[in-house]
This record gives structure tokens, C-alpha cells and sequence, in this order.
């Protein structure tokens, strides 16, 4: 099955585990970054704006990528990125040393990936086939999550005593991935066919805001992955402040940094090693029960990491939030699969990718929000919040399994 992958693909696979890899090790904890230097209010407003900015950027991308095709826009965003990244490496080393810069870096950082995701999303759309995308993503999945748990733990480890190394590492990988875009990657955009250019972005989008159980389903998944989000904003703030140092054997240190690390690598892990468990006990149910169940859970135990400054309350709280997104990311896939329109696909996959990023947006405003209110309380609407995307998932979902 790999060899009968486009080459585009592969590149993409590779670029994709070492972006998510070297990502990890620094922007899971930019958010306790700046709370320590802004305060966490002005910090939750400083991200609030720039994932603004990287949604209408996203957007953007994904019209220009339709006019002047994918590689364009890829090159363009990466060779952003990069700079962007240099600029954080040099605001964090010994000659020079500026949060207020590196924040501004990160919003141009934001810019570039918001133009960067709906042209590879619609390039792996392009050059896959319906037999080998269901192969396509499980790899990219496991991959991904492999990345994630090795980022994060280098990140938890080494953030807050060796930053301008990471930011320095982090570089040199955007790079070498820029490299493998111009040289590696195929333009392909040429084989579309009945593609108007001078179709306006307004109405580029329209048929797809006009599709309601679509835009339901993507409400639903906006409310359940800010969840998640929450994970590197609120949840890692709360603990940066409440968590207290543990030592260990007189040598090691369990600190707040470490303590997110861990629980990032837990989730990762449950992930790729309890996935094919968890999937042959499911099937034995209905999707529609297994929607249920799962986002259930998976919202009672992000709720529960708001409720816990112990660290195996928070391993605990973990291990029920990973189950939960084991059982229902896969109904969650197979939701979108069947809501998509094979005409216009792409469009409806640059829509869907928006949502990572508003989710940002509801990270940065747990921030704002958590400053004021007690942590039992953000636990009490972390989990309304799940319930309220599990009525959007179960609505859309009735018609599709419900008979």
C-alpha cells in the first residue's frame, strides 16, 4: 500500500511527523510562557487575537491555493514560518531577549500556518484515492501522535531551561522542510478540472456555510476540541500556579512544565497502543451509542484536570479523556466522510480545518476567563461545553445511523 502512494504523499507524511515533533517541543507551553511575563489575562488576550488573525489567514490560504495552486501557497507559508521562527530564536537567546517580539513572531507564525493547512489538506485530496486515503490517514495519525509524545516530552524536559536551544532546533527543522516542499513536492493543482478562478472567496464558500447539518457538525467539533485545547491554555496556566514541585530521589523535579509534558505523553501513548483494543471492543455497539459514551467521558475527564492538583488525579483524569477520544474519533471521521460533497470536497475540508483553529480562540478565552473564576467552576463548564457538542454530534448523527 505505501508504494502505491503519490510521492506527494510521503513527503507530506514525513514533513507532517517532523513539524508536529519539533512543534510540540515549544508551543504547548507558549501559553504558560506568557502568562509568566504578560499575566495570564493579557496573555489570553494576546493568543485570543492572533488565532483571529490565523483563522481569516486560513481562509485566505485556502482561496489563493484555489487560484494559484497548492505548492505556491506552501512555499510562500513555509519560508513564512521560517522567518517567524528565526525571529523567536533570536528574541530568546543570550544577545537578545524580548517576550513582547516573540509574541508578535508567533502571530506571523500563525499567518503562515493558516495559509499553509488548506493547501495541503486539498493536495492530499487531490493526488489520494478512496483506496489508499483510509491508509493515508491511519498513518498520519499514529505518526502525528508519535511526534506529539516525543515534542512534548523534549519540551518538558528542556522549555524552561534550555528555550533558545528548542527555538534554535525548531528552525533548522522549518528549513529542512522547506527544502523538501520546493524540491520534493509536485505542483498538481494543474490536473483539477472545471475550477473557476474568478469565482469571488465569498462566494467560494457559500454552498458550503449554506450546508446546516455540515456547519452543525462543525459546531459540535469546535466545542469538543476546544476541550483539548484547553490541555496547553487553561489547564497548563491553572497548574503553573497550583501545581507544587515534587522531588524525586533528591535529584529529580516534578515541576508544573514536566507535569503537562507527562500528561501530553500519556494521552499520545494511550492513543497508539490502546487503539486497536478499544476499537474491537466498540463494535460490538451501535455508533450512535458509541458517540454517546465516548464524548461523555472524554468531557468528564478534561472537567476532571480542572479539579485536581495531584498528579495521579491528573493521570487518572487523563486516562478517562483519551478512552473517550478513542471511542469517538472514529463515528467523529466517519460523520465527516458522509457529510462532505464529492464536488466540492475541498472546500468543505478548508471549512472543517478552520475549526482547529477557533479552537485556539476558546483556548485563549479559557484563559481570560479562568483568571477570574474558581477552578470548579471552569470544571462545571468544560463539561457543559462537552455536552452541548455531543447534542450538535447526536443530531447529526440521528440521521446518519439512526434509521
Amino acid at each position: 500500500m505505501w508504494r502505491s502512494l503519490h510521492p506527494n504523499l510521503k513527503i507530506r507524511l514525513i514533513t507532517s511527523v517532523m513539524t508536529i515533533f519539533v512543534s510540540d517541543m515549544i508551543f504547548p507551553f507558549m501559553a504558560m510562557y506568557f502568562s509568566q511575563f504578560f499575566g495570564a489575562t493579557l496573555a489570553g488576550f494576546l493568543l485570543f487575537i492572533n488565532v483571529i488573525i490565523s483563522v481569516l489567514s486560513g481562509f485566505i490560504g485556502g482561496y489563493l491555493s484555489d487560484r494559484f495552486g497548492r505548492k505556491k501557497i506552501m512555499v510562500l507559508a513555509q519560508m513564512i514560518k521560517f522567518l517567524s521562527l528565526s525571529g523567536m530564536t533570536i528574541a530568546n537567546s543570550q544577545i537578545w531577549f524580548s517576550p513582547l517580539f516573540t509574541f508578535l513572531m508567533l502571530g506571523v507564525e500563525n499567518v503562515a500556518s493558516g495559509l499553509m493547512h488548506p493547501s495541503e489538506e486539498a493536495m492530499l485530496i487531490d493526488v489520494s484515492t478512496d483506496e489508499t486515503r483510509r491508509f493515508m490517514y491511519t498513518i498520519n495519525y499514529w505518526v502525528t501522535n508519535l511526534g506529539m509524545a516525543a515534542g512534548a516530552a523534549i519540551g518538558g524536559m528542556f522549555f524552561n531551561s534550555h528555550r533558545f536551544t528548542l527555538f534554535l532546533l525548531v528552525s533548522a527543522f522549518s528549513l529542512v522542510i522547506l527544502g523538501l516542499i520546493v524540491f520534493c513536492i509536485k505542483e498538481v493543482y494543474h490536473q483539477l478540472k472545471n475550477i473557476d478562478k474568478n469565482i469571488s472567496i465569498y462566494m467560494h464558500y457559500l454552498h458550503v456555510v449554506n450546508d446546516k447539518p455540515f456547519i452543525l457538525f462543525c459546531i459540535g467539533s469546535l466545542l469538543i476540541l476546544s476541550l483539548e485545547c484547553q490541555s496547553t491554555n487553561y489547564i497548563a496556566v491553572y497548574l503553573k500556579k497550583a501545581f507544587k514541585p515534587i522531588i524525586i530521589n533528591h535529584w529529580f523535579e516534578l515541576d508544573s512544565y514536566m507535569m503537562i509534558s507527562w500528561m501530553r505523553i500519556e494521552n499520545t501513548l494511550i492513543v497508539v497502543f490502546l487503539t486497536l483494543i478499544v476499537t474491537r471492543f466498540i463494535k460490538k455497539y451501535s455508533a450512535y451509542s458509541v458517540l454517546f459514551v465516548g464524548l461523555s467521558i472524554y468531557s468528564l475527564g478534561y472537567a476532571m484536570q480542572t479539579l485536581s492538583i495531584q498528579w495521579f488525579g491528573l493521570v487518572f483524569a487523563v486516562l478517562i479523556a483519551s478512552v473517550g477520544e478513542l471511542m469517538y474519533v472514529p463515528i467523529s471521521q466517519s460523520l465527516l466522510a458522509a457529510l462532505t460533497k464529492d464536488k466540492s470536497r475541498a472546500s468543505y475540508m478548508a471549512i472543517y480545518s478552520s475549526v482547529f483553529q477557533v479552537t485556539k480562540m476558546f483556548g485563549a478565552l479559557g484563559i481570560i476567563i479562568g483568571s477570574f473564576l474558581p477552578s470548579y467552576i471552569m470544571g462545571l463548564i468544560f463539561f457543559c461545553v462537552g455536552l452541548i457538542g455531543l447534542k450538535c454530534y447526536l443530531k447529526v448523527g440521528k440521521k446518519v445511523y439512526v434509521k
